[in-house]
């Protein structure tokens, strides 16, 4: 196939892209069908609940993003009662030049799940393919031959989607990863599986940004901040300089915060959906759950699909 190398991002700031295991199965699933009908290569991936990154040779990223947010959004509204556009307008595009960009795009991309705090290890992280690489196959657990019919049944895949034979769905509804994701490619770039490990470990980021320049002089280099712009600077910082001790601060996460107000809140006020809260439902909702936890009001703002400062 003939396109470029790019990494992409997809961000929600305002409400949470994935509330539950099956939306990040749906998201998936979106991502890879948008690759397949757009002769697109997906190469590396990690969704988190409010973003997601994604390196992919393509000839249209438009296209693809088109496709891919489209596909996702209209699986989500029908999921929970919503409507309108889900996520910010427009995504983050950089095209990757030369192998020390490339395999620090792939690293940073594969890392984002420990920057975020999501994990210390990020081959922990179930929502990556990080396992795929060198023969690091995860193990999966299919279904019978009628695993696609299953999952347009559990909705994880829209049913007007055709998917080629060979794609394969596991128990979840989720598209086998290692159908769909070229992990050829990535193991190319980093050449061996000890230089592959040694990006997902390093931390001398100077010297990383060094030999990026070294590389490819003109182009600058692929940073944490540069493929997160969205975070403040010392958020930025504070995940560069982050060690172990932050898992005994750890929170909540996204995912389990939603499932808190999913399978607890919306019961009392006799609602289906966290989109048929009034904005007073949630504000009380926020204040209950802040009684018994430590979460953050812009946490609370992006779970209950509220602006933060209605929370304070």
């Amino acid at each position: 196939m003939r396109g470029r190398l790019y990494h992409l991002c997809f961000t929600s700031h305002q409400e949470v892209l994935c509330r539950r295991h099956s939306d990040y199965v749906r998201l998936f699933n979106s991502m890879a069908q948008a690759a397949i009908n757009t002769g697109s290569l997906l190469i590396t991936e990690n969704i988190m609940s409010n973003h997601l990154h994604l390196a992919l040779i393509t000839s249209d990223t438009g296209r693809f993003m088109q496709r891919l947010r489209s596909s996702y959004t209209q699986m989500f509204n029908d999921r929970y009662r919503r409507v309108g556009m889900l996520g910010d307008p427009g995504y983050f595009k950089l095209e990757l030049k030369g192998r020390q960009h490339v395999t620090a795009a792939f690293s940073y991309i594969l890392r984002n799940p420990s920057h975020h705090r999501l994990c210390a290890n990020p081959f922990t992280y179930p929502y990556s393919p990080v396992l795929l690489y060198f023969n690091n196959h995860k193990t999966h657990i299919f279904n019978s031959d009628s695993d696609l019919s299953d999952a347009r049944s559990h909705r994880t895949i829209r049913r007007k989607n055709q998917v080629p034979g060979n794609v394969r769905f596991d128990v979840s509804g989720m598209m086998d990863m290692a159908a769909v994701i070229n992990t050829e490619v990535l193991e190319g770039y980093f050449g061996s599986y000890r230089a592959f490990q040694y990006g997902l470990n390093r931390t001398d980021y100077d010297r990383w940004e060094r030999e990026q320049e070294n590389d490819c002089p003109g182009v600058p280099p692929v940073t944490l901040a540069s493929i997160e712009p969205h975070l403040p600077a010392q958020t930025v910082r504070d995940m560069m300089t982050q060690n172990m001790a932050w898992l005994k601060e750890a929170g909540i996460t996204d995912m389990d915060l939603c499932t808190l107000i999913d399978g607890q809140y919306l019961s009392d006020f006799h609602k289906q959906s966290y989109t048929e809260l009034t904005v007073e439902e949630k504000i009380k909702i926020a204040r209950h759950i802040r009684e018994g936890l430590y979460v953050s009001v812009w946490q609370l703002g992006r779970c209950l699909g509220v602006r933060p400062e209605l929370l304070m």
